[in-house]
């Protein structure tokens, strides 16, 4: 197997960003060596020719046409951006992985008090005034339950784990 080597820049510091790259075979079985290069300003410059980021992070310079977007790594379009088709969609598949934020509590929380952010967070999530302004802002609000986000939490912790393994990544 032949390994690719380029340069590729990171606009938000990301271990997931690196996971993207490293876990995306090209067709011919082709790997992809990495060269990070944490700099917006080289990608636009042009000083590094492809770069990963966070859609927050990205949005701003596509809307302005200062970047072009290629591919979102999600399983599904972003919906504040259409018309980029996914990682999958584009012959990439395997290429998926989100940037996402959520509510934590301590593991001792009582389950009711839990119950009732969730009931509470939830609900401000879906106002049609959130969600339009979190689209606008390259977000969208994924309310679930507790359960649901532990098995993602869970999900996620293995790939990071498979990427460390398959990367040979080692905190200096």
């Amino acid at each position: 197997m032949k390994t690719v080597t380029f340069t590729f820049g990171l606009l938000a510091l990301a271990l997931g960003v690196t996971h993207a790259a490293a876990q995306t075979p090209r067709a011919n079985g082709e790997t992809v060596g990495i060269q990070n290069y944490a700099s917006t300003t080289a990608i636009l410059s042009g000083e590094v020719k492809v770069g990963f980021g966070t859609v927050p992070n990205i949005l701003p310079l596509v809307k302005t046409g200062k970047l072009k977007a290629y591919v979102v790594s999600g399983r599904k379009r972003f919906p504040g951006a259409p018309d980029i088709p996914t990682a999958a969609e584009s012959g990439l598949p395997g290429l998926e992985l989100e940037f996402w934020i959520g509510m934590l509590a301590p593991a001792r929380t009582p389950s009711a008090l839990v119950a009732r952010l969730n009931r509470d967070i939830g609900e401000i999530l879906q106002t049609p005034a959130l969600q339009t302004t979190l689209l606008a802002q390259g977000a969208e609000a994924a309310p679930g339950t507790p359960a649901e986000f532990a098995a993602f939490i869970k999900s996620e912790s293995a790939k990071m784990k498979r990427l460390i393994e398959l990367t040979g990544m080692r905190v200096d």
